[in-house]
């Protein structure tokens, strides 16, 4: 695989890499802080993504842990706040901490996890703190791919299985 990726353009995308806007959205990366490479733990090496357009906005955080939230909440707390969260490393115990959630402030949250997924993601815990704030929570695993659109001013989160949004996600 690599023999065959040694000849594609690439480039190191960090924290200090500078916006672009693409068709109107403003592409701000967050995270890593610092090259990946360097990152012992490769889950907070992942690129941290805030997209947005007008007033709305979108944090994509890969598999970020909470030694890459803490990072971010030192660098810049302000550009943290979204609409809507893709929660880090699929809900994982060890991402979406308190303060972290506190500087987002989403209105929902999606999960990106797998069916049974032996893992058991989202962990509890973390349903938890988002259920204490009133977000509304997604999961792929129930829901399959959900949709996020906006024109910069109204915001429309839906999923593809409509049946399995009448299902309560508890902790």
């Amino acid at each position: 695989l690599r023999k065959q990726l040694s000849g594609l353009p690439s480039r190191v995308i960090t924290a200090t890499t500078p916006p672009s806007r693409r068709g109107g959205v403003l592409i701000e990366p967050l995270g890593p802080i610092g090259r990946a490479g360097d990152i012992p733990n490769v889950n907070d090496g992942s690129i941290v993504l805030r997209l947005s357009l007008g007033s709305r906005a979108i944090l994509l955080t890969g598999d970020a842990e909470v030694t890459s939230e803490h990072a971010m909440l030192a660098r810049d707390v302000e550009r943290l706040r979204a609409d809507v969260l893709k929660a880090g490393h699929h809900g994982s115990r060890t991402s979406s901490s308190e303060a972290f959630l506190d500087a987002v402030a989403p209105g929902h949250v999606i999960f990106s996890v797998g069916r049974r997924n032996h893992f058991n993601f989202p962990h509890s815990s973390v349903v938890e703190r988002f259920a204490r704030r009133g977000v509304q929570m997604w999961r792929t695993d129930l829901h399959g791919m959900v949709t996020v659109e906006t024109d910069g001013e109204a915001l429309r989160v839906e999923p593809f299985r409509r049946r399995a949004t009448s299902r309560s996600i508890a902790p």
